[in-house]
């Protein structure tokens, strides 16, 4: 095992961050573009949205459809750009999972091909009720229906996919379950495309956790680098049983087996605890993420509010110790958000953009506020300290509460998410959720 090192910020950092935090955020533009109903066009979208060349947005529902009550299935949609002088965007369910076999209750965001076509993961359904990996064919003609084919369904040894789909540059797909395995303790996955005018993918377990230090449920697929090496967090596992991120070693020479390198375990306390979030990299190999727990003990009743964590690699190329900076602890209250679920958005200025579910105001939670959109700056030269503004804070009312999702970028500079829940004007809470944008 690679030895792990940690970094922190000083006391005087962090008490600097945050007074920062309490800082009147400036105004960012934010635009609710689409507000869930419930029923036939779905409710609850709690993963990132795929934007196409156009700017139109696609996303998965994990509730609504054609069956109501208990066994909502969930839908994938489409939500297009207004005609002129129109303020919300138009939704369009483009597939329903009540209307097939094969699957149903996505927990992952949809994947757009080079044709238009839309890769997702179902985690309920299918011929052993382990979920499937689908394939949603555009309509010939505007206004069509899409067709949906079936690339693999999943059994207790590969399914409950969990997280991001992700495409490599052969046109194989990656995919992360939260058990399953040869331990039984979640795996990463290779679907290989069908070849030589076959119609059959090649299904292949890539690496298989094995609990323990070792690190295991997953709540996130994987990051790929072009070096072929794969990268990830598990929610559990490492030293301390808060979490570990890993990476995976293609095989060498003569061997057939990916080897797993753990370069960190979260520790809790005033470290991070608990990652739920795909990483992120930067040019230079460092990685970029979020822990749901750990950092600040403002959140009362849980173990910390949330960090967002830096991850480095050794500058030397023999030695074997990862460096992690935390750069910001979430305070929770009015003033800052809490629990950020979701992964990162980076810009080319290095700067960072995400969502926490809880914290600012509104009437969710009780008094743990609705969620925060948020910006972190990193320090001037010769300095430490990543500077948090709020860009948004949900008021859980037309603009949303809860944004579950990582945001991500689309046409003219803008930013786009989803929040998994609202309040309605009489003030009865339902779980329909938003579509939103914003530029900061």
């Amino acid at each position: 095992m690679e030895k792990i090192e940690r970094r922190e910020l000083g006391f005087s950092a962090v008490l600097l961050a945050g007074l920062l935090a309490g800082l009147p955020a400036p105004a960012a533009d934010f635009q609710t573009l689409y507000r869930f109903q419930g029923g036939l066009n779905g409710s609850t979208p709690a993963t990132a949205l795929a934007v196409d060349a156009a700017g139109n947005l696609y996303g998965t529902t994990s509730l609504g459809g054609i069956e109501q009550g208990p066994d909502e299935y969930g839908v994938v949609f489409e939500v297009s750009k207004p005609p002129a002088k129109a303020r919300l965007w138009s939704e369009q369910t483009i597939f329903d999972f009540s209307t097939k076999d094969s699957g149903w209750g996505p927990r992952g965001p949809v994947l757009l091909d080079g044709s238009g076509g839309l890769y997702g993961t179902d985690q309920n359904g299918g011929p052993q009720d382990y979920g499937a990996v689908f394939h949603l064919t555009p309509p010939a003609q505007p206004g069509g229906q899409w067709a949906e084919q079936t690339v693999e369904d999943l059994d207790g040894k590969d399914g409950l996919p969990v997280g991001n789909l992700v495409m490599a540059v052969d046109g194989s797909l990656v995919y992360a379950s939260v058990l399953g395995g040869q331990h039984a303790w979640g795996g990463l996955y290779l679907l290989s495309p069908p070849g030589n005018g076959g119609s059959d993918w090649t299904l292949s377990t890539l690496y298989s956790f094995e609990g323990g230090s070792a690190g295991y449920e997953l709540e996130s697929g994987p990051l790929l680098r072009r070096s072929g090496r794969v990268f990830g967090a598990t929610y559990e596992g490492g030293g301390a049983f808060k979490g570990l991120a890993y990476r995976l070693v293609p095989p060498g020479a003569g061997e057939t087996a990916w080897r797993e390198r753990p370069i960190y375990s979260f520790e809790g306390g005033t470290d991070g605890a608990y990652p739920e979030a795909q990483l992120i990299a930067d040019p230079h190999g460092n990685l970029y993420g979020t822990t749901t727990q750990g950092g600040s003990t403002a959140c009362g009743d849980k173990p910390g509010c949330g960090t967002v964590l830096m991850l480095s690699p050794p500058h030397d190329t023999g030695a074997a110790a990862w460096t992690e900076t935390v750069l910001y602890r979430f305070q929770g209250g009015k003033h800052d958000g809490a629990r950020p679920i979701a992964g990162l958005f980076r810009d080319r200025s290095g700067a960072l953009y995400g969502t926490a579910e809880s914290g600012g105001t509104g009437p969710c939670f009780g008094t743990k506020g609705c969620g925060v959109v948020f910006k972190l700056k990193p320090p001037a030269e010769g300095q430490t300290v990543w500077t948090e503004t709020l860009l948004h804070v949900f008021s859980g009312y037309g603009d949303g509460a809860e944004p579950g999702a990582p945001l991500v970028p689309g046409p003219g500079n803008w930013l786009y998410g989803t929040s998994k829940g609202r309040i309605t004007d009489r003030g009865a809470p339902h779980t329909y959720g938003t579509v939103f944008r914003i530029q900061p």
